[in-house]
């Protein structure tokens, strides 16, 4: 693989010694860095890439069996597992060879995506006796979206609200130009005692357990799809927007802001 240049190659130190150290510290550690990325995107790219034969085996086999003792639910369901997998592969493989541009977009009602959501999120939800509630936008309109993408990026919020939130209810309203997801949990000490937190990098070095699994993906997914992604006290939201008709408990809400 070629070398890629430092940026702090061609500034000029003019013979002052403690620069041209600094200069040379700042260079081993882009170097450091810039090998560090790249071994991550080939680490991704290859188990991504690995895995896509035992995907591909295991849906024929599937379909083998599917002709043989026909369309059975649980097949069905092992089905759609499968080929979400593929489309997680395919879009983890474009990230670590920065080529999402190449993932073809669909003209998708983001309602769909989130009744699939729920529905294989189905016995999980059982077993945690949490409540899905589903408000969806009046005449809502297709929109371009990239299913696999969408459906990482809420898939791992529901997963955080459900696994973690400790609460009896999760909300997913779909508006306009945005979903939310609530929850009537305990709810996440934002630092400083902030009621809103949007998701970055600083985001991602709060130490809470459970709400940072999958924050990471879903911070780079939404850099991809252009999305914003915030997180609010619920009590603090509800006060700011008494239009959504949410009871007034402690708990978390995400707001995915969609392009």
């Amino acid at each position: 693989h070629q070398t890629e240049q430092s940026p702090f190659a061609q500034i000029s130190t003019n013979g002052n010694l403690e620069a041209e150290y600094l200069k040379q510290a700042l260079e081993k550690y882009h170097q450091v860095l810039t090998e560090f990325i790249r071994r991550e995107r080939e680490f991704t790219g290859d188990v991504s890439h690995e895995l896509r034969t035992p995907l591909t085996i295991l849906k024929g086999n599937l379909q083998l069996c599917q002709v043989k003792f026909g369309q059975d639910k649980s097949l069905l369901r092992m089905h759609n597992t499968i080929e979400d997998m593929q489309l997680l592969v395919d879009t983890l493989l474009a990230i670590a060879r920065n080529t999402t541009s190449n993932l073809n977009t669909e003209h998708y009602y983001l309602s769909k995506i989130v009744d699939d959501l729920v529905m294989d999120l189905a016995d999980m939800i059982q077993v945690k006796g949490i409540d899905i509630e589903i408000q969806y936008e009046e005449a809502e309109q297709k929109r371009w979206l990239y299913p696999s993408m969408t459906k990482m990026v809420l898939s791992n919020i529901l997963r955080n609200a459900l696994n973690y939130s400790q609460g009896t209810q999760i909300d997913i309203i779909l508006q306009k130009n945005s979903l939310i997801i609530a929850d009537n949990g305990i709810g996440l000490d934002l630092p400083n005692d902030a009621k809103v937190q949007e998701l970055n990098e600083s985001q991602l070095k709060l130490d809470v357990k459970g709400h940072g699994i999958g924050l990471q993906l879903v911070q780079k997914l939404c850099k991809q799809l252009n999305w914003r992604v915030e997180l609010f006290d619920r009590q603090y939201y509800l006060l700011t927007h008494p239009e959504l008709m949410l009871q007034n408990t402690t708990g978390l809400i995400v707001v995915v802001y969609l392009c």
